[in-house]
């Protein structure tokens, strides 16, 4: 499917819409969406919708074609921090503070740092659900709550079957939330 700048298209994989607002490649589309902020998107996880409202639809390939997904141990090994070590397996932490997930934060704007944050924090809570991870916490720092906010509406708006709630104070301080992912053994 041949996108341009300036399509309104809908999410695939996710609620809501928004207008191409940047082509870099297939695999990256800026999407502004209903939230106000652009966000990357793979082209095969969008749906171009027409001037008459009705939607194009793009053959997709077969799921076996795609690449494999990593393993389980490389999911929990590329988590910035190391999963915390307790007898009834622990609580996974995303660190989503950007020096931990860009070599440069200088060289970017705050709305691209937030686009790679909550990229980071999407893959990252969509790898745990496959895995059957039920508890995680994100540790986004106290700052202005903005990143804080904008995870929760991710949760909130695209995954009914998590809870979530401020993380322990003690050990975080205000800058973290906990995460309990429900129904994932059955």
């Amino acid at each position: 499917m041949v996108f341009k700048v300036g399509d309104k298209v809908r999410l695939l994989n996710e609620v809501g819409e928004g207008f191409i607002t940047e082509i870099i490649s297939a695999s990256e589309i800026i999407v502004e969406t209903d939230f106000g902020m652009g966000f990357p998107y793979h082209e095969n996880d969008l749906l171009k919708i027409n001037d008459d409202n009705s939607i194009t639809f793009k053959k997709r390939e077969p799921i076996e074609e795609r690449p494999t997904a990593r393993t389980k141990q490389a999911f929990v090994d590329s988590l910035p921090i190391t999963p915390s070590k307790t007898p009834q397996g622990g609580v996974y932490e995303i660190d989503l503070h950007i020096e931990e997930l860009v070599s440069e934060p200088g060289k970017l704007t705050p709305t691209e740092m937030l686009q790679i944050q909550v990229t980071h924090f999407r893959e990252c809570l969509n790898e745990a659900i496959a895995f059957k991870i039920s508890r995680l916490v994100a540790i986004h720092g106290v700052g202005e709550g903005i990143l804080r906010k904008e995870i929760r509406t991710v949760m909130r708006d695209n995954y009914p079957f998590i809870d979530f709630q401020d993380g322990n104070t003690r050990k975080y301080g205000f800058g973290a939330t906990e995460i309990t992912i429900r129904n994932l053994h059955k």
